[in-house]
């Protein structure tokens, strides 16, 4: 009755991040679906009241503030950046500052 030493398997990182990134995408789609309601509403409201045009401005505006958020965000975060130190934390360090001092 002597078992061996077994240990458990930890998964790779890819692994994870794979789970992860699916739930992520899951989310942002279910978000999105939800709003395609109210965009449907504000447009036949805005079409009651004879103005398409303010409808169009705005919906243009935002949907270029989304597209400008998701570039500034995939810009920022890049998969061989992850886990690195931020410029601010390497210029803190060479102060000698840590970064977890700042937040107290």
């Amino acid at each position: 009755m002597d078992q061996p030493d077994v240990f458990p398997y930890i998964p790779g990182p890819a692994v994870l991040w794979r789970s992860l990134k699916f739930w992520i995408w899951a989310v942002f789609i279910v978000l999105l679906l939800a709003a395609i309601p109210n965009v449907i509403v504000d447009y036949w409201f805005f079409e009651s009241i004879g103005k398409v045009n303010v409808f169009w401005t705005t919906f243009g505006a935002q949907l270029a503030m989304f597209a400008v958020t998701w570039v500034v965000i995939f810009m920022r975060i890049r998969p061989e950046d992850v886990g690195q130190p931020t410029p601010l934390a390497e210029a803190l360090a060479d102060e000698g500052i840590e970064a977890g001092a700042l937040a107290r």
